[in-house]
């Protein structure tokens, strides 16, 4: 799995994040925008850094998705 998770390079995050964010644009609901704005800082943060470990990476994603998320819905 570890292997797996390092083997994830800059531009995986960079497709994920634009095909969450093209998701939201036919599913108008705002759930799958924050994973996906998400997912591409992430995809610009392992570029900007490519010695970031797979598995801390995909915590940030999942902490900044929920940030994210939650800070929308407070600002609603």
């Amino acid at each position: 799995m570890i292997e797996t998770l390092n083997s994830i390079e800059y531009w995986h995050w960079l497709v994920l994040g634009a095909a969450l964010i093209i998701l939201e644009v036919f599913v108008p609901s705002a759930i799958f925008l924050w994973p996906g704005i998400a997912g591409i800082i992430v995809g610009v943060l392992d570029f900007a850094a490519p010695g970031i470990s797979g598995a801390v990476l995909l915590l940030t994603w999942a902490a900044l998705s929920l940030v994210m998320a939650m800070g929308w819905q407070a600002y609603r």
